[in-house]
Parts: structure tokens; C-alpha cells; sequence
């Protein structure tokens, strides 16, 4: 599980740091000062999620995700979370697995 929020995580500081750099990390309600910037990191964040996991087409607009970075984010969860999964080892996997079978009731181990 580790290794996916690692995922996660680097691929969330690339976006922002994607943003920041072309100058438009800055959300486009008009607030300003700490508050503004904190309003703005939240629904960056809020975006990228749902466009990670939902892929809502809306947000290809450039002044959310943009059309490149969109059409290249519908393959790299895909790839990356597969990626992650292989180089998780066997046995992490496998005791998760059981964890959340006692958990959900599934199994008795």
C-alpha cells in the first residue's frame, strides 16, 4: 500500500510543480493572499484526483489539467500503478490481502 501513495504522491508534487512552473498554479477565483493559495492547492488537488480516477473530459480545458497532460494521465495511473504492483514484494501483497479478508469477515486465517 505503501508503494501506491508513494505513487501517488509523486505524481501529485509533478502536476503542481508542472503548474507552478508555467505560472498557472494560481486558481482562477479571486482571492488573494494565503488564503487564495491555500483555496488553489486544494482544488488543484481536488482535479487531479478526480481526473486520475474518473477521467472527467471537462477538465481537459487548459485552465484545469489541459488537453496534453490530460491525454497523457489516462495511461500513466494505468501503467504506473501496474508498475508498482510488480515491484511490491509477493509476501507485502499477499499479508495485505489477508489483513483485509479478516477484516471484511471473508476468511478466518
Amino acid at each position: 500500500m505503501i508503494y501506491v501513495l508513494i505513487f501517488i504522491g509523486f505524481d501529485m508534487l509533478i502536476y503542481l510543480v508542472l503548474k507552478a512552473v508555467r505560472g498557472d498554479f494560481r486558481y482562477w477565483m479571486p482571492v488573494d493572499g494565503l488564503v487564495g493559495l491555500a483555496l488553489s492547492l486544494l482544488v488543484r488537488v481536488v482535479v487531479k484526483f478526480i481526473v486520475d480516477f474518473a477521467g472527467i473530459f471537462q477538465f481537459r480545458h487548459p485552465n484545469e489539467v489541459g488537453g496534453l497532460y490530460f491525454t497523457l494521465n489516462l495511461f500513466t495511473p494505468v501503467i504506473g500503478l501496474a508498475l508498482v504492483l510488480n515491484l511490491m514484494p509477493a509476501e507485502t501483497f499477499n499479508e495485505e490481502f489477508k489483513r483485509e479478508m479478516e477484516w471484511r469477515g471473508s476468511i478466518n486465517l
